[in-house]
């Protein structure tokens, strides 16, 4: 737990060590922070992933260090600011990979269904749509943190980066929330879900509300 724990407040400090190697510091130095800062955000993670998924950890780890070094090398801080957006990408890669023809299932079904093994065609359609919806969102959230590392101050693009994806996702989890709730009406009427049921009284669809198959 204590690893866990670390790993997360690492990956929140991110955007703020990046902040301050790419303003505070020479283009090599900074090279070097952010490169130290990845190995070892990637050696906790590594304490706390098993071990047949080690190799997964490697990929991003390695393009993110080629980007310090190629910083370094052309002398340019933006590819140090450009980090968080490949990141960004990988991600939306992972979604867009499991809705591919000849996958398992869509991620979000996946995570769906170690809550509920059986799922009816409705909500199997529901996860299959939030999977691309995720892809599209961390896509997008990439592009836009590319621009802004390259066109904006370093200072907005901290601040974009530091707040603008967290409370994205913030806000993409509460809405998906509210509507997973009104549609599929799930019975554990907890405070958020009395309230939406208030404001949504009509019943679903035989469909969306039948028993699971």
């Amino acid at each position: 737990m204590f690893f866990r724990i670390v790993s997360a407040l690492l990956v929140t400090l991110s955007p703020v060590v990046l902040y301050f190697a790419a303003t505070r510091l020479s283009v090599v130095h900074a090279a070097l922070v952010v490169g130290g800062f990845i190995v070892f955000r990637t050696a906790v993670k590594a304490l706390v992933t098993r071990r047949e998924h080690l190799r997964g950890l490697l990929p991003l780890p390695i393009v993110a260090i080629a980007c310090a070094i190629l910083g370094a090398i052309v002398n340019d801080a933006r590819f140090l600011l450009v980090l968080p957006s490949v990141f960004q990408f990988a991600f939306a890669g992972v979604f867009f990979s499991s809705l591919r023809k000849g996958s398992e299932m869509p991620l979000v079904e996946r995570f769906a269904r170690m809550q509920e093994t059986h799922l009816t065609p409705a909500k199997a359609r529901y996860c299959r749509t939030v999977t691309w919806v995720w892809a599209a969102i961390l896509a997008v959230s990439g592009i836009f943190g590319l621009l802004l590392a390259y066109f904006a101050s370093p200072a907005v693009w901290a601040i974009a980066s530091g707040i603008g994806p967290y409370a994205l996702v913030v806000v993409v989890f509460a809405i998906e929330f509210c509507v997973r709730q009104i549609r599929f009406r799930e019975d554990r009427r907890n405070f958020a879900q009395r309230a939406l049921f208030r404001l949504f009284p009509n019943p679903l669809p035989a469909e969306a509300t039948g028993p699971n198959e």
